[in-house]
């Protein structure tokens, strides 16, 4: 969506996501983010939501277990 708040001579690419869950499929879903950024180069870009990617294992759950 590109939104241009009132009283704002800017506009801007706001852009919510949810990632893939599945691994194979992470990195093809970053490198579009990447493609589309890059074809935006000249608009703010505000982008949110949920990347289902974990910075660290430490910051993964442990599975329940059975």
């Amino acid at each position: 969506m590109v939104i241009q708040p009132v009283g704002d001579r800017e506009i801007y690419l706001v852009m919510n996501v949810y990632g893939p869950q599945r691994t194979d499929e992470k990195l093809r879903f970053l490198d579009s983010l990447m493609e589309l950024r890059d074809s935006h180069v000249d608009v703010p870009w505000i982008l949110c939501g949920d990347f289902n990617m974990i910075k660290s294992l430490s910051g993964k759950k442990a599975e329940p277990e059975p």
